[in-house]
């Protein structure tokens, strides 16, 4: 609410006082601005001339057909009116809220497109400076120092030789959220989430034997793999090492599944570390550290 009185005041309207619709639409892109920053609000975005220049920018940008979409789209679906209420703005914009982490989403689907295309054999890692060099984005640019990506647990530097970017582990780092707050933050989906639910659904069960589940993995499909496919042979051995430790069965709830499940969907499944509750904190603190260093300007 804040941020909507604010962006009323940046298109010099008055809250009791109701707004066309044009009026409305310019109110709730100066909301999107605000939003967007998040935390990260500096004097410019809340001066008004430069905020005018700002929206000038957006509308000559690369995102503005999909930017002008959403906003259209919320406002058809609140439904006609000759005029809006701050009441009906403040409805319209908790209605977008609902729906903005679906669709700010696509900036990470085509970075994730973009770091598989980096990666020519399907293991879910990048090497480090082909990340480095890959030519930046309108959305994003990849410049994040081997130091931060090693304290998120997005480098893997298990094996001699240059050190690889995981791609799905980088896609889950705070790096990539917008729009921080004391309460939350805007992230990329987290795709993995929807392939264990798959998952569960099929097996109905949190101890699988190990069969049943080779089985129901080889039937899932995600973004970047097509089911029903045979699983490699040295996943299904990982599989059966996993379930002779349990008695035969793969338990979802275990560490060692959770590896597993990494490596038969390595684009979209994070790879686990063995302290997560501290690596939250710790990727908090060292994306914070290195966003202020003034490092991710050209970030999601």
């Amino acid at each position: 609410m804040p941020l909507l009185h604010q962006s009323y005041d940046l298109n010099q309207a008055q809250w009791k006082a109701s707004v066309k619709r044009q009026q409305l639409e310019e109110i709730i892109l100066s909301f999107l601005i605000l939003f967007r920053e998040g935390s990260k609000l500096s004097r410019k975005d809340t001066d008004f001339m430069k905020h005018q220049a700002r929206k000038t920018e957006i509308r000559k940008g690369v995102d503005w057909s999909s930017i002008h979409r959403f906003v259209t789209e919320a406002l058809e679906s609140y439904g006609s009116r000759i005029d809006y209420t701050s009441e009906d703005a403040s409805e319209i914009i908790r209605g977008m809220m609902l729906r903005y982490g679906k669709w700010q989403n696509s900036d990470c689907q085509e970075m994730k497109q973009v770091l598989i295309d980096l990666n020519s054999n399907g293991t879910g890692r990048v090497h480090l400076d082909r990340f480095h060099d890959a030519p930046a984005n309108a959305h994003f640019a990849f410049t994040e120092t081997a130091e931060y990506l090693r304290n998120i647990s997005a480098l893997d530097e298990s094996r001699t030789g240059s050190p690889k970017v995981m791609i799905a582990n980088y896609l889950a780092s705070s790096s990539n959220c917008i729009a921080w707050s004391q309460h939350f933050s805007v992230c990329c989906l987290n795709q993995c989430e929807n392939l264990m639910n798959d998952l569960e659904g099929r097996v109905q069960t949190s101890d699988v034997p190990v069969d049943q589940l080779i089985h129901a993995v080889a039937s899932i499909s995600s973004g970047s793999v097509t089911a029903p496919r045979a699983l490699p042979p040295r996943l299904e051995e990982m599989a059966y090492s996993i379930a002779r430790i349990h008695g035969g069965v793969v338990p979802l709830m275990s560490g060692d599944f959770r590896r597993w499940f990494h490596f038969a969907f390595p684009n979209e499944c994070a790879f686990p570390t063995d302290l997560e509750a501290e690596t939250v904190e710790a990727e908090r603190d060292a994306s914070e550290r290195w966003l202020a260093a003034g490092s991710s300007d050209d970030g999601v």
